[in-house]
């Protein structure tokens, strides 16, 4: 009798212990996924930061407005300026395509402006004429308006 009751207490012990390391999955799990949200939010910010001040918000506004970019068509801003900003962009799409920021924050925080990027004649013919020398130039950008035009089709309104 003894025994069956020591083998009883056995097997509801290794079923508390298998219990508890479950347990111990989630609450790890659910905190990892509150580090990722928290790192990813960390990031998004980071990017708006950068695009929100100086020659990138300049670059931003003048897309808002429909005016001119760059100063040999009377804009403000140098092709170099044009690059700095189109280059923030890449690393954008470059830290949305390696996940660190969530996608929905992303679309949120970004399409609108990469959407503006990617419709303007000015930005387009710009990187038409710099594609010559390499195709490969800011095709980060592109990228990332495919991925919101592809979360668009996944989340119609």
């Amino acid at each position: 009798m003894i025994g069956t009751i020591g083998k009883v207490i056995e097997i509801l012990l290794s079923l508390a212990q298998t219990v508890a390391i479950i347990l111990a999955l989630v609450i790890s799990i659910r905190a990892l996924r509150a580090d990722e949200s928290r790192t990813s939010a960390e990031t998004m910010l980071k990017f708006a930061q950068i695009l929100d001040e100086g020659v990138d918000f300049g670059i931003y506004l003048a897309l808002e407005h429909d005016t001119h970019i760059l100063k040999k068509r009377g804009g403000k801003f140098t092709e170099d300026d044009l690059d700095k900003f189109l280059g923030d962009l890449e690393l954008l799409g470059e830290a949305c395509d390696k996940k660190v920021i969530d996608e929905d924050m992303a679309y949120d925080a970004f399409s609108h402006e990469v959407t503006k990027v990617v419709q303007n004649p000015e930005i387009a013919a710009y990187l038409t004429t710099i594609r010559r020398e390499d195709p490969t130039f800011f095709r980060g950008i592109d990228d990332l308006k495919n991925s919101f035009d592809d979360y668009e089709r996944r989340h119609p309104n």
